[in-house]
């Protein structure tokens, strides 16, 4: 059986093509199917090729203005949220309650006003007392 040694010997590349590859190197991925049905469908949409799709992405990535202006919303949306904590925080304090200080440690009793359970045993506790709006007390002592 003869072989031939046609696919040994290589081609000549022109010199034009050799520098042409060096400044444009080949990217290659590997995609899922759904993702490559993607950006098939946002091609098609952009009316751009995929090496115009990728250039424009990466330009909008690397612009300073978009960068500047994704850390300016994060920094909003971080303000935002610690706003709100600080509020709820707030909230919170308002419903705890120092009633007293322990008689064994003199450390205060804080009563804790957003547990419901409490907050029954605080009004369960002060109706044994008689307490009441002082208007009311004085209606039904004059009365």
């Amino acid at each position: 059986m003869l072989r031939s040694n046609a696919s040994l010997v290589s081609q000549h590349v022109p010199p034009s093509k050799i520098r042409y590859e060096k400044r444009n190197p080949k990217v290659s991925i590997r995609l899922t199917e759904s993702l490559r049905k993607t950006l098939n469908e946002l091609r098609e949409k952009e009316g751009l090729s995929y090496a115009d799709l990728i250039k424009r992405n990466l330009k909008a990535a690397g612009d300073e203005a978009t960068v500047n202006a994704a850390i300016q919303a994060a920094y909003e949306k971080g303000r935002q949220k610690g706003r709100s904590d600080a509020k709820r925080d707030a909230k919170s304090a308002l419903k705890c309650v120092e009633i007293g200080k322990c008689s064994v440690c003199q450390r205060p009793i804080i009563w804790d006003l957003t547990d419901p359970i409490n907050v029954k045993l605080l009004g369960d506790f002060l109706e044994r007392l008689g307490v009441g709006h002082g208007p009311c007390i004085d209606k039904k002592r004059s009365a």
